[in-house]
Formats: structure tokens, sequence, C-alpha cells
């Protein structure tokens, strides 16, 4: 038997996921250690909109 099937997940951490012998095996694998130099964006922006970023820069984006 053949069947389709779709899987939407939001995943928010890493996991491997693994044929089994009877279906699939997903392990948490933890995140990897940011380096101290990482440098995060501040906002986000999509076709010249801000979409994320902390309210003290919405609120300057718009003066």
């Amino acid at each position: 038997m053949i069947s389709d099937i779709s899987i939407e997940l939001q995943l928010r951490e890493r996991v491997i996921v693994e044929r089994a012998d009877d279906g699939l095996h997903v392990a948490h694998v933890g995140e990897n250690p940011l380096t101290e130099n990482d440098a995060r964006p501040l906002q986000l922006y999509v076709h010249g909109e801000l979409v994320s970023g902390g309210r003290h820069e919405r609120a300057s984006a718009g003066k």
C-alpha cells in the first residue's frame, strides 16, 4: 500500500530524523553553542516592511 503524506512542522529545536524498521525516529540533538562574536540582527525587513524587531526599533522606524 502506498500513501501520500504531508507533515508541516514549525521546529524551534534541532532534531535528527532517521528511518527506523517500521517508521521514523526523531532525536533531539540540542543547539550548537553560540560564538562570542555572533552578531544577531535587531530588525528583519521583508519587501521593505519591518516584520520583526523590538518595540523600540518599530517606534524608531516610523519616525
